[in-house]
């Protein structure tokens, strides 16, 4: 399970007095399309339906995609990491097992691929849209000025 966004922290005293911050898993779920269409993914995945995953996967992208809140979100998260790749600069990010795919596209833009549709295949509808803005500004320069303000 991926952490949302908005993962809360709980306190939690370790011998010592000591504390560890652990994320919290039991947030609410939110009934948001791109959710919907990539729980339905899910299920058509586990029912061996692997043509109505693909689709609905799509779709959770798309939606997640064209939410009016996920360019400012990636304005407000992202904006170093998407201009730093875009003008061809070499980044890692570090720190989360999520990544791994993100980083793995990430390199394959600096390597030269610029198939949207290929780089997102492994990504979820967190991921697939900063690969999205980075292609955007690397075939559109002035799509990165949004990101520079």
């Amino acid at each position: 399970m991926r952490p949302s966004f908005q993962t809360k922290f709980i306190l939690q005293p370790s011998f010592q007095t000591k504390f560890i911050l652990q994320p919290s898993f039991q947030t609410p779920a939110k009934a948001t399309i791109w959710n919907i269409y990539d729980t339905l993914a899910q299920i058509a995945y586990q029912q061996g339906n692997a043509q109505e995953a693909k689709k609905n996967r799509r779709l959770s992208l798309e939606a997640k995609a064209n939410f009016a809140g996920t360019r400012y979100e990636l304005k407000q998260k992202y904006s170093k990491l998407i201009l730093a790749v875009a003008r061809g600069e070499n980044m890692k990010i570090t720190g989360n097992k999520y990544w791994k795919n993100l980083n793995t596209a990430i390199q394959q833009i600096l390597a030269g691929e610029r198939d949207v549709e290929k780089l997102c295949e492994p990504l979820t509808f967190y991921d697939a849209p900063i690969i999205t803005a980075i292609i955007e500004g690397i075939e559109q320069p002035d799509s990165l000025k949004w990101f520079e303000e």
